[in-house]
């Protein structure tokens, strides 16, 4: 895991759940890394504050001076859910 950044689920229907973007230094283990990614939170903080689920994510967004910009990645995630929507 090269950086990670934790925020809350946008999604409207959503409760007060905590999401995590990584971005990784080797996609070709992706999902054993994220799977650990999300075991280390819960051994550290604990099931309640650990994040319910850790995405993997090109490039976590940065503020102008270089922390998470959580909002942004807010508005990814509500973007991908809203596409993955079925249209009506």
């Amino acid at each position: 895991v090269r950086a990670a950044a934790c925020f809350k689920n946008p999604k409207p229907e959503a409760a007060d759940e905590l999401l995590a973007f990584v971005e990784l230094e080797d996609l070709s283990q992706a999902a054993t890394c994220l799977e650990e990614a999300r075991a280390v939170c819960v051994k550290q903080l604990g099931f309640a504050f650990a994040p319910r689920r850790v995405r993997a994510i090109n490039k976590i967004p940065r503020n102008e001076k270089g922390t998470p910009a959580r909002h942004i990645c807010q508005e990814v995630l509500l973007e991908r859910y809203l596409d993955s929507k079925p249209k009506v």
